[in-house]
């Protein structure tokens, strides 16, 4: 008993010793590895990386001593192709594909094919790869390269399913081609899936950032008419140019809702129908804590309607170029009421098709001053030509 005992300890030695040389990989040492442990299939696997001229014949030794392992037959289709011979590494892919019905072995082939500039069989592998992917935006960016048809691509090759076709649209939006992702927006709203809500949004807002404010417009017009976002419509044309007015809603920060913006001194909180901000005087410079895009209709006459209660600092409207920053126009009384007031904020809209509505709070004069301000209820309409705003 003790003999085998140690014949055992022995064998686990000689195993250690043989891997422990494999970590060196010099081929000097892996040679007596090879002596050490000729049925390990790791043995050959290293001498093929460190021998790249005989890695087929390296390779195809592990694999007789692992034929069911389907990375061992991509490693030797790869060997196979360097050396021309696709005939025979197309054989291990399609095998390895058998032997494991996950991802790789479809990946490896699809991407063999692309090699082979085989079309009609990478298209089918592609399919099999994004179907069975983890995260499919590398089949996608591979599919890109030999066509832009994103239509044609979402029936052919994204798997019809509601993550999968997040997945191809975010894929368009984020490699900038805007035009394709609009093409698609569609099918992924059609899941109504509340998951997609932050990837359609961010939509939206990438091509305000970008200036097409319609094409923003008509898409959050679609999220508002399907239910996918509890917000109104907007209309410039009628003078609906505010959304989330009411504070009814928990903010998404993105697209046309409203935006916070913290910075040191200012607290603001959230509750069901009003805003409330709190902030401390800190240095000289305003501070625009809330803002919102603003679809609007050159040369049109708005009025925005609001309700607060305010004390301390100087707070105001003011309409901004969203690029440079730069006032357009701002309200001409400053927002002070220690009971709930109404107030109104008239202006009439530039040559531009959209301008970012921010609060504005500036400082007093208090070294230690606190301001605050309660925010209800913010409205817009058209209005009749510009006259005096409070």
């Amino acid at each position: 008993m003790a003999f085998g005992y140690g014949l055992a300890g022995l064998e686990a030695a000689r195993v250690a010793l043989a891997e422990a040389m494999l970590g060196l990989a010099l081929p000097r040492l892996l040679d007596w590895a090879r002596w050490l442990a000729p049925d390990n299939p790791q043995v050959w696997v290293a001498r093929a990386e460190v021998d790249p001229a005989h890695a087929v014949d390296a390779l195809e030794q592990a694999l007789q001593r692992r034929p069911a392992d389907a990375s061992l037959r991509i490693r030797l289709a790869l060997a196979l192709e360097q050396e021309g011979r696709t005939k025979e590494a197309e054989d291990q892919l399609i095998q390895a594909t058998k032997q494991d019905r996950g991802h790789v072995p479809r990946w490896a082939l699809a991407n063999f094919y692309f090699r082979l500039q085989d079309t009609p069989n990478f298209w089918r592998w592609a399919r099999e790869a994004a179907r069975t992917a983890p995260d499919a935006a590398g089949v996608y960016r591979l599919c890109w390269q030999l066509t832009s048809d994103a239509r044609w691509l979402m029936r052919a090759i994204v798997p019809p399913d509601p993550r999968r076709h997040a997945e191809f649209f975010w894929f368009l939006v984020r490699v900038g081609d805007l035009e394709a992702a609009g093409t698609v927006f569609e099918d992924v709203l059609a899941w109504r899936h509340s998951g997609h809500v932050p990837l359609l949004v961010a939509y939206c807002n990438r091509l305000l950032e970008l200036g097409r404010i319609r094409d923003a417009l008509q898409d959050w017009n679609r999220l508002v008419a399907t239910g996918m976002i509890r917000r109104n419509r907007l209309d410039p044309e009628v003078g609906l140019i505010i959304t989330n007015g009411e504070f009814s809603e928990c903010p998404l920060g993105s697209g046309f809702d409203w935006r916070i913006r913290e910075s040191q001194g200012l607290g603001i909180h959230w509750v069901p129908g009003e805003v409330r901000i709190q902030a401390m005087r800190t240095g000289t410079r305003a501070h625009r804590p809330l803002v919102q895009w603003t679809p609007l209709r050159p040369g049109c006459n708005y009025q925005i309607d609001y309700e607060y209660v305010a004390a301390g600092g100087k707070w105001r409207w003011v309409l901004l170029d969203p690029r440079t920053n730069r006032v357009w126009a701002h309200s001409s009384d400053f927002l002070v009421s220690a009971r709930l007031e109404h107030g109104h904020f008239r202006f009439s809209a530039p040559d531009v098709q959209a301008l970012m509505l921010a609060l504005e709070w500036e400082p007093g004069e208090g070294e230690f001053e606190v301001s605050s301000l309660r925010l209800r209820r913010v409205v817009s309409r058209l209005a009749d030509p510009v006259g005096g705003n409070r």
